[in-house]
């Protein structure tokens, strides 16, 4: 602890603050330059980012965009639509499972995720835990987003804001994620018995 504590703060802290930050920065000027691909990729490796703690760089961006302009057009706006990936994924993982526990550990991390909007069982008791709907959920998360991406769905305080076109191309964009991560995680499959 002696060691640990110090090292923490004055090394491991600070470094992974910038490798954040660096990250953040990339994403962001490939949005600046490419728009819809870094849109796309921002909603494809989202749960990555997540997973690494380097989702809240871009988090403080998108909040920074809001206090500035009164909406954001690319992170609140990309992450948003993995949700749907991930409905996506567990609902093909659903489907896909032969065994009626793993079939009841699907369910039951897709209702904490869609009526709880709590993902990270979903995250790691499905996902990262048989790899396979990681890829699946990438998939859909990127058709998603390139759909969102090209539409220029934007993020005020929630999608409702702007044009009606808004709100519309926010739900195809959703239901692109949702269903390619569903087709995905069918097609692809997982090792029920990778524990």
């Amino acid at each position: 602890i002696l060691v640990m504590i110090p090292l923490t703060f004055c090394f491991f802290g600070p470094v992974g603050y910038w490798i954040g930050d660096l990250v953040g920065a990339l994403l962001n000027g490939l949005h600046d330059v490419a728009g819809p691909i870094g849109f796309a990729l921002v909603t494809a490796l989202w749960s990555l980012l997540l997973a690494c703690g380097m989702h809240l760089v871009l988090i403080t961006m998108a909040f920074v965009n809001i206090m500035e302009s009164g909406s954001d057009n690319f992170v609140l706006a990309a992450s948003g639509l993995t949700a749907f990936a991930t409905y996506g994924v567990l609902l093909g993982g659903f489907i896909k499972a032969k065994k009626k526990e793993t079939k009841a550990e699907i369910g039951t991390y897709f209702i904490a995720n869609f009526l709880g909007g709590v993902g990270e069982p979903a995250l790691y008791g499905f996902i990262l835990k048989y790899k396979k709907p990681l890829l699946a959920q990438i998939i859909g998360g990127f058709a998603g987003g390139l759909v969102g991406g090209i539409a220029g769905v934007t993020v005020y305080l929630g999608y409702v804001g702007g044009s009606v076109n808004n709100v519309v191309w926010a739900a195809i964009a959703a239901a692109v994620a949702l269903i390619v991560g569903c087709v995905a995680t069918i097609l692809i499959g997982f090792d029920e018995d990778a524990d």
